[in-house]
């Protein structure tokens, strides 16, 4: 089987002057990396974002402090393919 495994446990709390941590679950599997993709509540843009490897967390500076993101998150494999449509 060689189904990628959704991400678990995305979770964000707001840190110092705009910016949030996003954490999750890390995977079983050591080879997979995570995307995030995030935009303020109400836009239609999103910011992508490749975490580096063996990472359970980001920070993401450069947000407007106090309002209000969506985000959504994937495991990836080297060859690209992802856990899930957005």
């Amino acid at each position: 089987d060689d189904t990628i495994p959704d991400l678990a446990g995305l979770a964000g709390v707001a840190i110092d002057g705009g910016a949030i941590r996003y954490s999750w679950t890390a995977p079983t599997d050591a080879s997979l990396t995570q995307r995030i993709r995030i935009r303020k509540s109400g836009e239609t843009d999103w910011q992508i974002i490749d975490v580096p490897s063996g990472q359970d967390s980001i920070d993401i500076p450069g947000l407007i402090d106090g309002a209000d993101y969506e985000a959504q998150a994937v495991n990836r494999t080297a060859a690209r393919r992802q856990s899930a449509t957005w």
